[in-house]
């Protein structure tokens, strides 16, 4: 979704269809656990490293354990662009989960990894200055 919200932030797209607004969340939009493209990475070279060295493969989940609704990032993201993003209600997508959320307990414990960019705003603020330089 940070994608698609850079795209509408920088005008490649007209607008966002949000799938649904009647969840039992606090602003009725799904939550997820929006994750820093740079921290995906840094868990991945981890997790690679482990592997090496371990001779194994291994199952982490990774996120920063709390979400953030789509209403969340809309919002955050027209701080950071400094304009109104459009945004279209559409019905609920069939097995759409109105929470979603990583435990990353397990990472953190054995790989070590410490996440650096746990804030959506910064999320959104490196997406939208990335989309912007891209055709």
């Amino acid at each position: 979704m940070i994608k698609v919200v850079a795209e509408l932030a920088c005008g490649k797209r007209s607008h966002i269809d949000v799938y649904g607004d009647k969840y039992k969340t606090k602003d009725g939009t799904a939550v997820r656990d929006y994750i820093h493209v740079e921290d995906l990475v840094t868990a991945h070279i981890l997790a690679l490293a482990y592997m090496e060295k371990n001779n194994c493969g291994e199952i982490f989940n990774c996120g920063y354990g709390k979400g953030s609704s789509v209403l969340d990032v809309l919002s955050s993201m027209e701080k950071v662009c400094g304009h109104a993003l459009e945004r279209r209600i559409q019905p609920p997508r069939e097995g759409d989960q109105a929470h979603v959320v990583a435990d990353s307990t397990k990472i953190k414990k054995v790989l070590g990894w410490k996440p650096t960019y746990d804030s959506l705003e910064t999320i959104c603020k490196t997406s939208y200055e990335w989309e912007k330089t891209l055709k």
